[in-house]
């Protein structure tokens, strides 16, 4: 059985790998982002960055598929 600690690294680790890649930065400095107390839920619940890309992505004046709509 996984720990729960190896669970939320390993959570962790995916959402900074996927950061990384959204905002072109490196692993590094997005896995130092997503680790801050902020991002890991001090003043509510834990952001993902998974689903807030997600949620940027389907967005209608931001998101990737507005972009890619013809004029």
């Amino acid at each position: 059985m996984t720990s729960n600690n190896h669970t939320q690294n390993r959570e962790l680790q995916h959402d900074a790998r996927a950061w990384a890649a959204f905002t072109g930065t490196k692993y590094t400095a997005a896995l130092r982002q997503m680790s801050s107390p902020l991002a890991q839920g001090l003043l509510g619940d834990r952001v993902s960055a998974r689903q807030l890309i997600a949620v940027l992505n389907d967005h209608e004046l931001i998101g990737a598929r507005w972009r890619s709509r013809p004029r």
